[in-house]
Order: C-alpha cells, then sequence, then structure tokens
C-alpha cells in the first residue's frame, strides 16, 4: 500500500495480505478503511478521508487506487492471491 500527496510517494505497507476494504455510511465520517496484515490484533488499518474517487483495475494486474478530496492517493496493489488453509 502506497500513499501518493504531490510528488511524494511513501510506502506504508510492503507485501501484507489486503484483509479488507470498507467505507462509513453516506453522511457519517465520509471516510474508507483499508486494512492489511497477517496477524490478527497486529494488522494495520488505513484511514482515507473524504473519498472523491475509488478506482478498480480489472485487468489482470489487479489493484485499487483511492483519492482523497485534497488529491492524495492511496494505492493497494496485488500482487498474488494465496488461498487460506481449509
Amino acid at each position: 500500500m502506497e500513499q501518493i500527496v504531490g510528488t511524494s510517494h511513501r510506502v506504508q505497507v510492503d507485501r501484507a495480505p489486503l484483509n479488507g476494504v470498507s467505507s462509513d455510511r453516506p453522511g457519517e465520517r465520509n471516510r474508507i478503511y483499508v486494512s492489511v496484515g497477517e496477524m490478527p490484533g497486529r494488522e494495520i488499518t488505513h484511514e482515507i478521508f473524504a473519498p472523491r474517487r475509488v478506482s478498480i483495475d480489472a485487468s489482470g494486474a489487479g489493484g485499487i487506487e483511492i483519492e482523497a478530496d485534497d488529491g492524495a492517493r492511496t494505492v493497494i496493489r496485488c500482487l498474488e492471491h494465496r488461498r487460506s488453509a481449509a
């Protein structure tokens, strides 16, 4: 997961499983949450305030880009899908 603000790029998390992407109800706090991590209780949740656009790459490369009102972008790149052990 990478955050891009202007010309600044910062990798927040590298090679961790994506647990989920969720949002507040319309008209409430107006945030999107991205949760990543391997261990329960040790996951990282990134908040995007005032999101204005969400793009999903369905071309096979996999990825999600979320842009906030202030122009900051959060980019989630999916490297591979691992099935959980059953």
